[in-house]
């Protein structure tokens, strides 16, 4: 089902070409910048549509032979044969302790992300997947904070360090869009090493967040994780309340994204 992007009103602010890409349910916002005049944006185009479209093959073909894989509620066993992707979801859902498509977002994005920096060298690359997104830096960049009703929803941003990167930033939310989400929260991010950990462990902080009460302690405790796949960040909004840790620098308003 088609959704408003109306977010990627504002995505690239001139810094980046781009362009958009939809196969089915993934609907992806694709930026990137060179130091010299770089390719033809048709070239990118073709090389981004060939890449999800063998990553989506890659997860259905897993899914149809793992019935359990895509309605798992819960971690599902390691399997080192899976597919880069597949594995890469199954491994963020155990470190978050959510079921691998918690992780589907994310992995798409850094899927696609990875290939075309490492076709193109590109200096910096930005893949958006439903609001989850894969980074690669040259420079800082803030990002903007929607949340839905929230009294707070887009009057902050967070700037993300190219020393973060690359690195993954997901937002998950209980109030806002179609992802699954047992809590409350109007928005509940997090940055992560890896582009599917972060959408996993956002689906986690998200399912915490009952009451306003719960933002300090599902925040911090979310930190506390350890393990390659932990978050460097976290924050969450509920109401005109918000909470964060870790690695994360707020910022006025204005964004680039």
């Amino acid at each position: 089902m088609y959704r408003d992007r109306f977010y990627r009103e504002r995505l690239g602010g001139g810094r980046f070409y781009s362009f958009t890409l939809r196969e089915e349910e993934s609907d992806l916002w694709i930026g990137w910048n060179t130091a010299g005049g770089g390719p033809d944006i048709r070239e990118v185009a073709s090389a981004a549509e060939a890449l999800l479209r063998a990553v989506r093959r890659d997860i259905q073909a897993y899914a149809a032979e793992h019935r359990d894989f895509t309605g798992a509620l819960e971690p599902l066993p390691a399997d080192p044969s899976a597919p880069p992707a597949v594995l890469s979801m199954l491994n963020a859902g155990a470190a978050a302790a959510v079921g691998p498509m918690a992780a589907v977002a994310g992995a798409i994005a850094e899927a696609i992300g990875r290939g075309l920096a490492d076709r193109f060298g590109f200096r910096e690359t930005i893949v958006e997947n439903g609001g989850d997104l894969w980074v690669s830096l040259a420079e800082p960049l803030s990002l903007s904070v929607y949340a839905g009703l929230s009294s707070l929803s887009g009057k902050f941003s967070i700037t993300i360090d190219p020393s973060m990167g690359p690195c993954g930033i997901a937002c998950s939310s209980g109030t806002v869009g179609p992802s699954l989400s047992y809590g409350k929260a109007d928005a509940a991010v997090v940055i992560a090493r890896d582009a599917a950990a972060a959408d996993a462990w956002a689906t986690a902080l998200g399912n915490r967040l009952k009451y306003r009460e719960d933002l300090a302690p599902a925040v911090n405790g979310l930190m506390e994780a350890s393990g390659e796949l932990r978050p460097l960040g976290a924050l969450a909004v509920m109401g005109d309340r918000m909470a964060a840790a870790g690695n994360i620098k707020l910022g006025p308003a204005s964004a680039e994204i």
